[in-house]
Protein backbone atom coordinates (compact mmCIF):
# COMPACT_ATOMS: atom_id res chain seq x y z
CA UNK A 1 0.00 0.00 0.00
CA UNK A 2 1.08 3.51 -0.70
CA UNK A 3 1.22 6.27 1.10
CA UNK A 4 -1.29 8.26 -0.50
CA UNK A 5 -3.87 4.79 0.01
CA UNK A 6 -2.80 4.73 3.12
CA UNK A 7 -3.95 8.21 4.37
CA UNK A 8 -6.73 8.00 2.33
CA UNK A 9 -8.03 5.16 3.89
CA UNK A 10 -7.42 7.00 7.39
CA UNK A 11 -9.39 9.54 7.18
CA UNK A 12 -11.94 7.32 5.28
CA UNK A 13 -12.49 5.22 8.58
CA UNK A 14 -12.26 8.05 11.10
CA UNK A 15 -14.38 10.79 8.68
CA UNK A 16 -17.62 9.76 10.95
CA UNK A 17 -15.46 10.09 14.41
CA UNK A 18 -13.46 13.24 13.07
CA UNK A 19 -16.96 15.59 12.02
CA UNK A 20 -18.42 14.42 15.57
CA UNK A 21 -15.52 16.17 17.24
CA UNK A 22 -15.45 18.65 15.04
CA UNK A 23 -19.28 19.70 16.40
CA UNK A 24 -17.83 19.19 19.56
CA UNK A 25 -15.24 21.45 19.53
CA UNK A 26 -17.56 23.91 17.64
CA UNK A 27 -20.23 23.72 20.35
CA UNK A 28 -17.41 24.43 23.38
CA UNK A 29 -15.01 26.59 21.72
CA UNK A 30 -14.94 30.29 22.67
CA UNK A 31 -15.61 32.04 20.07
CA UNK A 32 -12.98 35.10 19.47
CA UNK A 33 -13.41 38.71 18.77
CA UNK A 34 -11.04 41.22 17.15
CA UNK A 35 -8.25 42.50 19.57
CA UNK A 36 -8.02 39.22 22.19
CA UNK A 37 -4.98 37.48 22.65
CA UNK A 38 -3.60 34.65 24.15
CA UNK A 39 -1.18 34.72 27.05
CA UNK A 40 1.45 32.85 26.79
CA UNK A 41 2.40 34.31 23.45
CA UNK A 42 2.91 32.34 19.87
CA UNK A 43 3.33 28.96 21.82
CA UNK A 44 0.56 29.12 23.35
CA UNK A 45 -2.00 29.36 20.73
CA UNK A 46 0.19 26.82 18.62
CA UNK A 47 -1.09 24.31 21.54
CA UNK A 48 -4.03 25.69 21.86
CA UNK A 49 -5.27 25.09 18.13
CA UNK A 50 -2.87 22.01 17.92
CA UNK A 51 -4.99 20.24 21.24
CA UNK A 52 -8.07 20.86 19.02
CA UNK A 53 -6.37 19.43 15.91
CA UNK A 54 -5.14 16.31 17.77
CA UNK A 55 -9.20 15.69 19.59
CA UNK A 56 -10.92 16.09 15.79
CA UNK A 57 -7.78 13.41 14.97
CA UNK A 58 -8.97 11.15 17.62
CA UNK A 59 -5.57 11.41 19.18
CA UNK A 60 -6.42 12.29 22.38
CA UNK A 61 -2.99 11.76 24.54
CA UNK A 62 -1.83 14.88 22.07
CA UNK A 63 -5.03 16.91 22.99
CA UNK A 64 -4.54 15.74 26.82
CA UNK A 65 -0.29 16.70 26.51
CA UNK A 66 -0.69 19.78 24.52
CA UNK A 67 -3.70 21.21 26.50
CA UNK A 68 -1.71 20.94 29.53
CA UNK A 69 1.04 23.03 27.86
CA UNK A 70 -1.31 25.76 27.10
CA UNK A 71 -2.65 25.82 30.01
CA UNK A 72 0.43 26.22 31.95
CA UNK A 73 1.69 29.17 29.17
CA UNK A 74 -1.29 30.54 29.74
CA UNK A 75 -1.41 30.78 34.07
CA UNK A 76 2.61 31.67 33.95
CA UNK A 77 2.03 33.73 31.37
CA UNK A 78 -0.62 35.63 33.14
CA UNK A 79 1.22 35.55 36.40
CA UNK A 80 4.63 36.36 34.72
CA UNK A 81 2.79 39.40 33.55
CA UNK A 82 1.72 41.26 36.91
CA UNK A 83 5.28 42.28 37.23
CA UNK A 84 5.50 40.25 40.87
CA UNK A 85 8.02 38.25 39.08
CA UNK A 86 11.46 39.29 38.33
CA UNK A 87 12.65 39.47 34.57
CA UNK A 88 14.73 36.00 34.97
CA UNK A 89 12.25 34.29 37.52
CA UNK A 90 9.73 33.05 35.68
CA UNK A 91 6.98 31.04 37.86
CA UNK A 92 6.45 27.06 37.31
CA UNK A 93 3.51 25.90 36.92
CA UNK A 94 2.44 25.34 40.49
CA UNK A 95 3.87 28.46 41.51
CA UNK A 96 1.59 30.90 39.22
CA UNK A 97 -1.86 28.67 40.23
CA UNK A 98 -0.72 29.62 43.65
CA UNK A 99 0.30 32.85 42.83
CA UNK A 100 -3.23 33.66 41.29
CA UNK A 101 -4.85 31.82 43.97
CA UNK A 102 -3.09 33.93 46.82
CA UNK A 103 -4.08 37.01 44.81
CA UNK A 104 -7.25 36.76 44.22
CA UNK A 105 -7.42 36.11 40.50
CA UNK A 106 -8.26 33.05 39.60
CA UNK A 107 -9.04 30.07 42.01
CA UNK A 108 -7.76 26.65 40.97
CA UNK A 109 -11.62 25.80 40.35
CA UNK A 110 -12.55 28.81 38.72
CA UNK A 111 -12.01 26.60 35.33
CA UNK A 112 -14.46 24.82 33.89
CA UNK A 113 -13.22 21.06 33.48
CA UNK A 114 -10.58 19.86 35.70
CA UNK A 115 -9.27 22.34 38.34
CA UNK A 116 -5.68 24.00 37.84
CA UNK A 117 -3.60 21.99 40.54
CA UNK A 118 -5.60 18.75 39.40
CA UNK A 119 -4.91 18.77 35.82
CA UNK A 120 -1.63 17.22 35.92
CA UNK A 121 -3.46 13.84 37.44
CA UNK A 122 -5.13 13.21 33.64
CA UNK A 123 -1.14 14.34 31.93
CA UNK A 124 1.15 12.80 34.34
CA UNK A 125 -0.05 8.82 33.49
CA UNK A 126 0.55 9.83 29.89
CA UNK A 127 4.09 11.33 30.06
CA UNK A 128 5.60 10.09 33.17
CA UNK A 129 6.73 6.30 33.84
CA UNK A 130 3.99 4.71 36.04
CA UNK A 131 4.02 1.38 38.04
CA UNK A 132 1.00 -0.67 36.41
CA UNK A 133 -0.91 -1.12 39.36
CA UNK A 134 -0.71 2.86 40.03
CA UNK A 135 -4.03 4.52 40.84
CA UNK A 136 -3.60 6.84 37.98
CA UNK A 137 -2.84 4.27 34.96
CA UNK A 138 -5.56 3.70 32.51
CA UNK A 139 -5.91 -0.45 34.02
CA UNK A 140 -6.21 0.69 37.60
CA UNK A 141 -8.50 2.95 36.62
CA UNK A 142 -10.88 0.54 34.84
CA UNK A 143 -10.65 -1.67 37.48
CA UNK A 144 -11.81 1.01 40.26
CA UNK A 145 -14.50 1.18 37.86
CA UNK A 146 -15.60 -2.27 37.72
CA UNK A 147 -15.27 -1.83 41.86
CA UNK A 148 -17.53 0.49 41.81
CA UNK A 149 -19.99 -0.24 39.41
CA UNK A 150 -19.79 -3.92 38.69
CA UNK A 151 -23.16 -4.28 37.01
CA UNK A 152 -22.26 -2.47 34.59
CA UNK A 153 -18.84 -2.62 31.45
CA UNK A 154 -15.64 -0.87 32.31
CA UNK A 155 -14.86 1.73 29.87
CA UNK A 156 -12.19 1.04 27.10
CA UNK A 157 -8.84 3.14 27.55
CA UNK A 158 -10.27 5.25 23.92
CA UNK A 159 -13.28 6.02 26.03
CA UNK A 160 -11.21 7.77 29.16
CA UNK A 161 -8.47 9.07 27.15
CA UNK A 162 -11.68 10.86 24.85
CA UNK A 163 -13.36 12.00 28.46
CA UNK A 164 -10.18 13.20 29.62
CA UNK A 165 -9.17 15.14 26.54
CA UNK A 166 -12.86 16.59 26.92
CA UNK A 167 -11.96 17.28 30.36
CA UNK A 168 -8.49 19.04 29.09
CA UNK A 169 -10.21 20.91 26.24
CA UNK A 170 -13.03 22.47 28.34
CA UNK A 171 -10.35 23.54 30.60
CA UNK A 172 -8.60 25.35 28.00
CA UNK A 173 -11.69 26.91 26.58
CA UNK A 174 -12.22 28.28 30.43
CA UNK A 175 -8.75 29.46 30.35
CA UNK A 176 -9.16 31.78 27.23
CA UNK A 177 -12.02 32.87 27.95
CA UNK A 178 -11.32 33.95 31.20
CA UNK A 179 -7.53 35.37 30.26
CA UNK A 180 -8.39 36.71 26.94
CA UNK A 181 -7.99 40.13 26.25
CA UNK A 182 -10.52 42.22 25.75
CA UNK A 183 -13.24 43.20 28.01
CA UNK A 184 -13.01 40.51 30.28
CA UNK A 185 -9.02 41.35 30.88
CA UNK A 186 -10.26 44.48 33.02
CA UNK A 187 -11.13 42.99 35.87
CA UNK A 188 -7.47 40.86 36.23
CA UNK A 189 -5.56 44.31 35.73
CA UNK A 190 -7.47 46.83 37.77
Amino acid sequence: MDAEQYVDGLIQAERGGMIERAKWISDHRPQFSAGMAIFGGQEALIAFEDAQLCYIHGIFSGAIVLGQSFIEQSVCGLAYSSGEFAENDRPGYHDAVDFLEENDILAPDDVEGVALNELHQLRNPIVHYRNPIDETTFSARKMEHIRENPETKAPTTYEMLKEDAEMVLKTCFSVSRTFGLGDGWKKYNQ
